[in-house]
């Protein structure tokens, strides 16, 4: 949204949301967006996506969860974010799961850590530092193996 009102000032933009998860700094930015009067917040699911035969446009019908209003918006853009889902299928069982099926926190096993998107949803700059993170107890796994070893 922040795109493309910096790109074309007139714009208008509709956000259509499920759920908002803006920890830490993030809590600055999702702030800024909502006093933007340009930018629409509509707590809902974009239900249908189609075309317009006659003038080529993308039409949405989605459901204003707070006042129950269906809704059906022609749209010049329309972006749409996928969910994330971690691809922990084939894993052990000693592989601790959360009710998402993301890894949750140390496996018990010696040698594998989780980091980024199998550990949980995260912005890219946080998959890295966890990454970075996973990285550096691995090394630190492998100096004292070397060491007692």
């Amino acid at each position: 949204a922040t795109y493309i009102r910096t790109a074309c000032p007139e714009a208008k933009v509709k956000i259509f949301y499920i759920d908002v998860r803006t920890p830490g700094r993030l809590e600055e930015f999702y702030t800024r967006v909502a006093a933007d009067p340009a930018i629409e917040l509509i707590k809902g699911k974009v239900a249908r996506v189609d075309e317009d035969p006659a003038t080529k446009d993308v039409v949405i019908e989605v459901e204003d969860t707070r006042t129950g209003r269906k809704l059906r918006e022609r749209v010049g853009l329309l972006v749409l974010a996928t969910g994330i889902v971690p691809q922990t299928d084939g894993l052990p069982d000693a592989f601790r799961r959360d009710r998402f099926g993301f890894l949750a926190g140390a496996s018990g096993r010696t040698g594998f850590y989780s980091a980024g998107c199998v550990h949980r949803p995260e912005e890219v700059s946080g998959t890295v530092q966890d990454a970075t993170g996973a990285a550096l107890r691995a090394l630190q796994c492998a100096v004292r193996s070397a060491r007692h070893g």
